[in-house]
């Protein structure tokens, strides 16, 4: 399964108070990075988000529009209910990456989470 979409947060909004044109400048510098070095497309992959994280404003309450008029989109637990939950395909390849491992009276335990196939 690859990535439906990347969610770029901008942080520490309530520092600039808000400002759409510092939102704007920051989205636009990393656009090109986004687009050029690590092949998203910007336009359909990629949901840029103002917050302000110490406030916790647009994240679990969406910011009242007297505080910021200029953003319309939703808040970041909103966008975070539209991720596809991947299914696991129990025919598949055993993925199982290791979390921890521990030796207890002489045997040897990993421990770790099975993501795909079966055992």
């Amino acid at each position: 399964m690859g990535v439906e979409f990347l969610v770029v947060l901008v942080n520490k909004m309530d520092t600039v108070n808000w400002s759409q044109d510092r939102y704007t400048k920051i989205r636009d510098e990393i656009k090109p990075f986004l687009r050029d070095d690590c092949g998203f497309d910007t336009d359909t992959m990629v949901k840029f988000v103002p917050i302000s994280g110490f406030k916790d404003q647009n994240i679990a309450e969406k910011i009242d529009a007297k505080i910021c008029p200029w953003y319309n989109g939703k808040k970041l637990l909103d966008i975070f209910d539209e991720v596809p939950i991947p299914t696991r395909d129990k025919t598949g390849p055993m993925r199982f990456p290791i979390l921890d491992t521990s030796n207890d009276d002489g045997k040897f335990f990993i421990h770790g989470k099975l993501e795909n196939g079966s055992i």
